[in-house]
């Protein structure tokens, strides 16, 4: 049902964004070849409100230019049909780390641009709840997250943990790793990261400020790895990472300019 509902939202040319299988297209003005796309994210939240089954749906806006704008829907199931309570914007070119529906409204975990980021490169991790307010889904609360760095400025959580690649996930896509042994990353104190990339290994430097990070590929093996091998990918994403979290023990790397999420999973138990 939501990836077939009709979404209030601005970027539709009459403000109204009817989505079929998940997706909605239009030019983005009468006889352009721009075309406006609004598609469904993958954030989506499950419960109740007020007695009634509810969902809190993130909406991914491209209207053509250079901002990919996110939103916050609220729907609830009424008599088997499904009605959107309200919408909220979330932002431009965030990065969405998890979203949760509960009893005091939808709270939105997410990374968004600070006083000195690029619009590209978000740094500011905030949790935001919103709610249903005389009608409208508002801002009701917002908690920037603090900065829990050591002193050389290390998250001790990242250092000496076997991480492996497990999950890749992007707007339009998601897949999980059948081989995530062969992807690894192992961050040292001394800022050097240790890499394995299928048949390859790699060493490299990383920087961390607040919730930022930087990975700095360097000296490789230049083995020629099977078919299949995500090999190069798995290199080429390290270079675009900009942000980091953590969410039930797993790793989260976000890439920049909405360019997806690598997660992985703490091996350090394991043989």
């Amino acid at each position: 049902m939501l990836e077939n509902l009709e979404y209030p939202l601005e970027y539709a040319n009459n403000g109204r964004a009817k989505l079929v299988e998940g997706e909605f297209r239009e030019p983005a003005a009468p006889g352009s070849a721009t075309e406006t796309i609004i598609k469904i994210s993958e954030f989506t939240s499950f419960g109740e409100l007020n007695e009634e089954p509810a969902a809190g749906v993130i909406l991914v806006s491209d209207p053509g230019g250079s901002g990919t704008f996110y939103d916050l829907a609220l729907v609830v199931l009424r008599d088997s049909i499904p009605a959107v309570l309200g919408t909220a914007f979330l932002g431009d070119r965030i990065l969405v780390n998890s979203i949760e529906l509960v009893v005091e409204g939808v709270v939105v975990d997410l990374v968004t641009q600070g006083p000195e980021d690029a619009m590209v490169s978000p740094t500011q991790q905030v949790t935001n709840t919103y709610r249903m307010m005389n009608g409208q889904l508002e801002l009701a609360e917002s908690e920037i997250a603090e900065d829990d760095l050591t002193e050389t400025g290390i998250d001790p959580r990242l250092m000496s943990i076997n991480w492996q690649w497990m999950r890749f996930t992007d707007p339009l896509q998601a897949f999980d790793l059948p081989d995530p042994e062969n992807y690894t990353l192992k961050f040292g104190e001394d800022g050097v990261v240790q890499i394995k990339a299928d048949c390859n290994m790699a060493s490299g430097s990383y920087a961390i400020e607040n919730s930022g990070i930087t990975i700095a590929v360097g000296p490789m093996t230049l083995a020629a790895c099977p078919p299949g091998s995500l090999s190069d990918q798995f290199i080429q994403d390290l270079g675009f990472v900009r942000i980091y979290f953590f969410q039930d023990d797993y790793l989260f790397l976000d890439l920049m300019a909405d360019g997806g999420t690598m997660q992985f999973k703490n091996a350090s138990d394991k043989p």
